[in-house]
């Protein structure tokens, strides 16, 4: 159980200050598991990495794994001895930190379109393959471009690739 302060709580949830603390139960995200990241093997295209080195940063890789991992796990993760994902290409809605630091003119009110190609491959317990998938999806400049999260269209991208391997 993990205490939180009631003044960190108010000041998000009401605006207001109060004193004291409560205990919530509070879930660990599915990606801190180590024996369901285990499950995984990861891969990238070799434009992929070389996105992520010279723009997004190898912080950013595991933000993109916990993501996928978040989506996948739920629906086919319990089913699949061992699973492969190629994460052949992800582009993000709004600059992360690091490429902020090395590109000019990059704000966090910057934003564009976004999404991911993926291939996936579920392995049962003999190794024998269950199910593979390619999946993308890129988004389209609409007005809620602005309103996104760095990862935001990735993600979308993540949840059906998830449902595509789970036959969703």
């Amino acid at each position: 159980m993990k205490k939180i302060p009631t003044l960190a709580t108010a000041s998000f949830v009401f605006g207001a200050i109060a004193f004291g603390s409560f205990s919530v139960a509070m879930a660990e995200p599915v990606a801190q598991n180590n024996e369901i990241k285990a499950k995984y093997n990861f891969t990238y295209s070799k434009d992929m990495q070389k996105k992520i080195d010279d723009r997004y940063g190898n912080r950013e890789k595991e933000t993109l794994e916990d993501l996928i991992i978040k989506e996948t796990y739920p629906l086919v993760g319990k089913d699949a001895a061992k699973i492969d994902v190629e994460i052949v290409d992800a582009t993000a809605n709004r600059p992360t930190f690091e490429e902020m630091g090395k590109v000019g003119g990059l704000s966090f009110q910057s934003f564009g379109i976004g999404g991911a190609n993926l291939k996936g491959t579920l392995y049962d317990n003999s190794g024998k393959v269950i199910k593979t998938v390619d999946y993308q999806y890129y988004s389209t400049m609409d007005p809620m471009t602005r309103y996104k999260w760095t990862w935001d269209d990735a993600e979308y991208a993540f949840e059906n690739f998830a449902k595509k391997l789970a036959n969703k």
